[in-house]
């Protein structure tokens, strides 16, 4: 049938491909109404006719801008012409489920010959666009492989590719500027939890050189106080002796006769030894001689 169907405008090519591709939708209908339904189809024909021949252009590289911009204006006509199309689908299906199966199949070929051509533009128009992104991302992934050691990067590896030179430069140093900075935080932060920990340990340790100090102050002046108590205790009983002595002798001389105690009188006047005072030389001078002269007496008497 495709050699029956002959639409003015139209290439052989176009119909022959629109037959093949919706021959299932097609079936049972009649040569009358394919031509009439092209027939209505045909300024969207001409035009998808018109456009496929941009799918025989390509763009290779950023520097084609002409064709790159070409694609662009292309793209702006393209999306009209598809819902062009896609309207005029809808003005002409009829209640016939025949007719309504054509026109879907027609309007819908057209559709999808349009979204292939308008893809395959879009993908043209932005190729420097597209380009341009793969470069910051490879670029922003090697940057950020740079930052790893200071840590996690704190913007994604695009964003680190928009940054010019200078951008980057200075965000880097900002990035080792703030890792040195929680470097020095942390090290002067184990330097003062050290300090403290050293300083707790020392006043612990001198704490316990002070209490075995004590402790050994303490011993001492025990033994001390203990040696005094001994040597108070042993003049105490000296002179509880001394004291017992003397009152033996005195009782012993309040019993004795007078004979004895002048004896007695006599030995403590010779224990007595004056001492030499100048301003009373004379006084003691003659002191001593009735000390001497007593003396003398008593002993006389002893031998009497």
């Amino acid at each position: 049938m495709s050699n029956e169907i002959v639409v003015k405008g139209v290439s052989p090519e176009l119909i022959s491909a629109i037959l093949i591709e919706c021959q299932k939708d097609f079936k049972g209908a009649s040569k009358e109404l394919l031509m009439r339904t092209f027939s209505d189809f045909v300024p969207n024909l001409i035009e998808l006719q018109m456009a496929q021949e941009l799918l025989k252009k390509e763009v290779t590289s950023e520097e084609q801008v002409n064709e790159i911009g070409f694609f662009a204006q292309k793209l702006k006509t393209l999306v009209p012409l598809r819902t062009g199309a896609d309207g005029k689908r809808k003005d002409l299906k009829a209640d016939s489920l025949i007719t309504g199966r054509v026109v879907d199949a027609i309007g819908g070929y057209l559709k999808d010959g349009f979204q292939a051509i308008e893809a395959h533009a879009k993908i043209q128009a932005t190729f420097a666009e597209r380009a341009e992104a793969k470069r910051n991302r490879d670029l922003g992934e090697q940057r950020a492989k740079t930052l790893v050691m200071y840590g996690e990067a704190l913007l994604v590896s695009e964003e680190l590719g928009k940054m010019n030179d200078a951008m980057f430069d200075a965000y880097t140093l900002q990035i080792q500027k703030d890792a040195e900075n929680k470097i020095a935080g942390e090290k002067a932060r184990k330097e003062r939890a050290d300090a403290e920990e050293k300083r707790i340990k020392d006043e612990a340790e001198a704490a316990k050189l002070e209490q075995a100090r004590i402790k050994e102050e303490n011993t001492k002046l025990q033994a001390e106080n203990a040696r005094l108590q001994a040597e108070r205790d042993k003049e105490r009983k000296a002179i509880e002796a001394e004291n017992a002595r003397l009152q033996a002798e005195r009782d012993k001389l309040a019993k004795a006769g007078d004979g004895v105690k002048i004896q007695v009188l006599a030995d403590e006047i010779e224990a007595i030894k004056l001492p030499y005072i100048e301003s009373y030389a004379k006084e003691i001078e003659a002191l001593a001689g009735v000390m001497v002269r007593f003396v003398a007496f008593a002993r006389k008497q002893k031998n009497a």
